[in-house]
C-alpha cells in the first residue's frame, strides 16, 4: 500500500486519511502507520480519530486533538497504560475516565457532553485554561476546586451554572460565559484580575456594580440592558469593546477610554451623534455601529478618527455622502455600508486604498466608481442593478467577489480582469457558467 506523497511530507495528516478511507482490514494499516510515524517522534501535534494505541508513537507530543466520543476509555488499554507526560493541551470529543494520564495538562478543550468525572479533573494541578463547550453533564461544585484557573469558557451549556460554579476562582484573566448559565454580581465580584469578559448572548444579569470593580478589564462584550454608561465609564483600560441591542448606552462612557481600539455598537438604539462627536478616538482602528439608524455623518465630526481601519455602517439610513466628503480616512481599508441607499459615486473619492468593500443594495453607486478601486481584494455588491461589466476592467487584485446584477454578462470573464479569483457567487442568468469553472485560481464558487 502506498500513501499519497503528500502526507509522506506531513504526517500529522496520516491518521486523518487512514479514519476516513475505506481500507478494509486495518490491522496491516496500523503497522504502516507505525514503520512510517514512529520516524517523526519529534512531532508536537497530533490529532486522532478511534485508534489510540497510535497515540505512543507521538512520545513527544504536546498538543492532542482526539476527534471523536470515547476515544480515551476502557477499551484504549494500550494507550490507558501509558502516561503522556508530554501533553499539556487536549482538545477532546471523548470522555474524560484517563485524563490523569496528562499529568502536566495546562490547557483542556472538552466538546459536546463529555463526562467530566471530578476526581480526574480536580488533580490536574496545573491546568490553567478550561473550556466546556455545549457540555450538560459536569458535576457542580468541580471548577471552583479549580483555583490555579486563569482562563474559564463556558460556551453554550445551557443554563446549568451559577455563581456558585465559579466562586473563589480569583486568578481568573478570562472568563467568557456566552450562552451558558444564569450568573449574577457575585459571579464576577472577586475576579478583579479579569482583562477578558465576554458575557454576550447568556443569561447572565451583570449590573454596573460588578463591572465596575474590574478596573483590569481590557475586553468586554456584554448584551444586557441591565449596563449603562455609569458602569462602563469606570473601565479605563478597555481596547475592545462589544455591545449589541442596548436601550441604555448613549456613548458618554467612550470618552472614558482613552486606549479604545475595537468598537462595536450593533442594534444600539441609544447612541447619541452629539455625544459621540464631541470624543477624539486617537487609537481606533474598527467601528462598527451597523444598524443604528438614528445615527448620521455628524458622529465624525472633526475627523475624530484618524487611525480607523475597518467601518461598518450598514443598515445606517441616515448616512449622507457628507461622511466621507467632508473629512479624510487615510488609514481606512476596510468599508461596509449595505444598505445605506443615499450613498452616490462621490464618497469614494478619497478611498482608492480600500481592499474589502460591502455596498449591497447601494443602489446609487455606479461603475465609474467601483472602477478606480483598484486596491479592492474581496467585493461584495448584492442588489446593485447599476453596475455592469464596465466595474471590473481594472480590479486586477480582486479574490472574492459576490454580486446580483442584471447588466452582468460573460465579458467579464473573458477580458483577464477577474483571474485571480478564488471565490465568487453570482446570479447566472445571463452568465455561461462554463466561463467560470475556467477562471485559473478558482476554488470556491456559488452560481444561482
Amino acid at each position: 500500500m502506498k500513501l499519497p506523497d503528500i502526507l509522506e511530507k506531513e504526517p500529522s495528516l496520516i491518521l486523518q486519511y487512514f479514519t476516513t478511507q475505506t481500507v478494509g482490514d486495518l490491522r496491516p494499516v496500523s503497522q504502516i502507520l507505525r514503520n512510517i510515524i514512529s520516524n517523526y517522534p519529534w512531532r508536537s501535534t497530533i490529532c486522532v480519530s478511534h485508534y489510540s494505541n497510535w497515540l505512543t508513537c507521538y512520545p513527544n507530543a504536546k498538543t492532542l486533538y482526539l476527534r471523536e466520543r470515547n476515544t480515551l476509555t476502557s477499551k484504549s488499554t494500550n494507550y490507558a497504560n501509558k502516561p503522556a507526560p508530554a501533553v499539556e493541551k487536549l482538545i477532546s470529543k471523548g470522555t474524560m475516565e484517563y485524563i490523569t494520564h496528562f499529568p502536566n495538562l495546562q490547557i483542556l478543550h472538552s466538546y459536546h457532553n463529555c463526562f467530566i468525572i471530578e476526581k480526574e479533573l480536580t488533580n490536574l494541578k496545573y491546568l490553567e485554561h478550561l473550556k466546556i463547550f455545549q457540555c450538560t453533564s459536569i458535576i457542580n461544585g468541580i471548577i471552583p476546586q479549580l483555583k490555579q484557573l486563569k482562563s474559564l469558557q463556558l460556551i453554550d451549556c445551557g443554563n446549568m451554572f451559577t455563581d456558585n460554579d465559579v466562586n473563589g476562582l480569583i486568578n481568573l484573566n478570562t472568563f467568557e460565559i456566552e450562552g451558558s448559565g444564569s450568573f449574577g454580581d457575585n459571579s464576577i465580584i472577586n475576579m478583579t484580575n479579569l482583562t477578558k469578559l465576554n458575557i454576550g448572548y447568556s443569561y447572565a444579569h451583570i449590573t454596573n456594580a460588578a463591572l465596575a470593580k474590574l478596573k483590569k478589564l481590557q475586553y468586554l462584550k456584554v448584551t444586557s440592558d441591565d449596563v449603562t454608561d455609569d458602569g462602563l465609564q469606570h473601565l479605563k483600560n478597555i481596547n475592545k469593546l462589544i455591545i449589541s441591542e442596548s436601550n441604555n448606552i448613549t456613548g458618554q462612557c467612550f470618552a472614558y477610554m482613552p486606549n479604545l481600539q475595537k468598537l462595536n455598537a450593533i442594534c444600539c438604539n441609544r447612541l447619541n451623534n452629539n455625544i459621540i462627536s464631541q470624543i477624539h478616538f486617537n487609537h481606533l482602528h474598527t467601528l462598527d455601529v451597523s444598524y443604528c439608524e438614528q445615527l448620521t455623518d455628524e458622529i465624525f465630526h472633526q475627523n475624530n478618527m484618524p487611525k480607523l481601519q475597518t467601518l461598518n455602517i450598514t443598515g445606517c439610513t441616515g448616512m449622507t455622502n457628507a461622511t466621507f466628503t467632508n473629512r479624510e480616512f487615510p488609514e481606512l481599508r476596510k468599508l461596509y455600508i449595505a444598505h445605506c441607499e443615499q450613498f452616490t459615486d462621490i464618497i469614494f473619492a478619497k478611498l482608492n486604498q480600500l481592499e474589502i468593500l460591502n455596498m449591497s443594495s447601494c443602489v446609487a453607486i455606479t461603475d465609474a466608481a467601483v472602477s478606480n478601486l483598484t486596491n479592492l481584494r474581496k467585493l461584495y455588491m448584492a442588489d446593485c442593478n447599476q453596475i455592469s461589466d464596465n466595474a471590473f476592467t481594472n480590479l486586477r487584485h480582486l479574490k472574492c467577489l459576490s454580486i446580483t446584477s442584471n447588466k452582468i454578462t460573460n465579458v467579464i470573464f473573458q477580458n483577464g480582469s477577474l483571474d485571480n479569483l478564488e471565490y465568487i457567487s453570482i446570479n447566472s442568468k445571463n452568465i455561461n457558467i462554463d466561463l467560470i469553472l475556467k477562471l485559473p485560481k478558482l476554488q470556491k464558487y456559488e452560481i444561482w
